[in-house]
């Protein structure tokens, strides 16, 4: 094997590693949402949340006081506490989101329609704001962050963008953040980690 060949290897190593991080995170954040519907809405059928059900059933995790998704929720809250620095209040706007919203379980559906659509309109949004932003060194991660919170101050409260596609794409993100009632500090926890780990880094 030659050094290119060495080296693609490598990286494209490096790269599937950070992608499967990534697809944990947000699988958890899903798994979260999940407990916290089923807790709220009195859901006893695990079939309905496969995300749920598999955690439940990898991790033995029992149901507590007959009720399912109130244990569900602590677990992957302490996990995403301890691998992500994610606290109470990022769990707590999440449940205030869902009982807002989802008083039925046919409104699951659209909840998470506009849970995805936030999240894809804030990142692209943050990416096309900040641009080399973020691509500063780890050890500036909280000058970054910093610029992350600014920038997504301004996409919420309309600040002017620097084209128009972006001024649309902002416009999404605030009727998805009214819709869904988080806050901007959610949307800054949520959007730093998913940076962090897509540049290969540890949350601390």
């Amino acid at each position: 094997m030659g050094l290119s060949d060495f080296l693609k290897k490598k990286r494209q190593a490096k790269e599937e590693k950070v992608k499967e991080k990534l697809q944990n995170f947000m699988t958890l954040v899903n798994v979260y949402i999940q407990a916290s519907s089923a807790a709220t809405l009195g859901i006893v059928n695990l079939q309905a949340l496969p995300q749920l059900k598999v955690l439940k059933q990898k991790f033995k995790i029992p149901t507590e006081g007959g009720r399912l998704g109130l244990a569900e929720k602590k677990y992957v809250a302490k996990l995403m506490d301890t691998e992500y620095k994610l606290k109470e209040s990022f769990f707590n706007e999440i449940d205030s989101s869902i009982k807002k919203n989802c008083k039925k379980v046919n409104d699951l559906q659209p909840y998470g329609i506009w849970f995805q659509s936030l999240l894809q309109d804030i990142m692209t949004a943050i990416s096309l704001d900040m641009q080399a932003g973020l691509r500063l060194p780890m050890v500036f991660r909280k000058w970054m962050k910093s610029m992350m919170k600014d920038s997504i101050h301004k996409i919420v409260s309309g600040g002017v963008m620097k084209s128009a596609d972006l001024m649309k794409m902002a416009a999404n993100v605030r009727t998805y953040k009214e819709k869904l009632n988080l806050s901007e500090d959610w949307l800054l926890e949520i959007c730093y980690v998913y940076v962090v780990l897509a540049r290969g880094a540890k949350v601390k």
